[in-house]
């Protein structure tokens, strides 16, 4: 069942975005009174979720909440997935497009990327790991510090994108 929702979850999120960029929602200015574009402040809210999401799975865990902990961490992996490819994907590439002059927040969108895909990489290892999908010759042994490493790199992350989208589109 919780399978179900998230798949629905997911494939709702991809049809909004796609559709969304069809109908221009991409172009629209932000609701909350910002310089940020609509999508800038619908990622703002989802990102935030999702870190409020990981916490809770977190929680899960430490309360010995293995299933729960598992299908929490399995969705915001795969929403953070979704997210990072319809917003910061598309941000990230054109970043690196030949031509574009470097600057000071060129180079800080740069590093929050990067950081932002070690984490996602590290995350779709645990979710594959979490879910018995990886070959046996594939597992670590020390998943508990690759979870931390993990969670502490998408908090970096998620702090790193509030301060982004206060610069960008906060500070006139």
């Amino acid at each position: 069942m919780v399978a179900v929702v998230v798949g629905l979850g997911l494939l709702a999120t991809v049809l909004f975005l796609v559709l969304g960029r069809v109908f221009g929602l991409d172009k629209r200015p932000g609701f909350f009174g910002t310089l940020a574009p609509f999508y800038s402040d619908i990622n703002l809210i989802v990102e935030i979720l999702m870190v409020i999401g990981l916490t809770v799975g977190l929680f899960l865990i430490r309360n010995r909440q293995r299933s729960a902990h598992q299908y929490m961490q399995t969705a915001m992996v795969l929403f953070n997935l979704v997210m990072m490819f319809f917003f910061m994907g598309i941000v990230f590439v054109q970043l690196l497009k030949p031509g574009t002059t470097i600057s000071l927040s060129i180079i800080a969108e740069i590093f929050h990327g990067t950081i932002g895909i070690i984490a996602i990489l590290i995350g779709l290892y645990l979710l594959l790991l979490m879910n018995n999908l990886l070959p046996k010759g594939w597992q670590i042994k020390g998943r508990k510090n690759l979870m931390r490493v993990a969670f502490g790199l998408y908090c970096v992350v998620a702090l790193g994108g509030l301060v982004l989208y206060y610069l960008f589109f906060m500070v006139h």
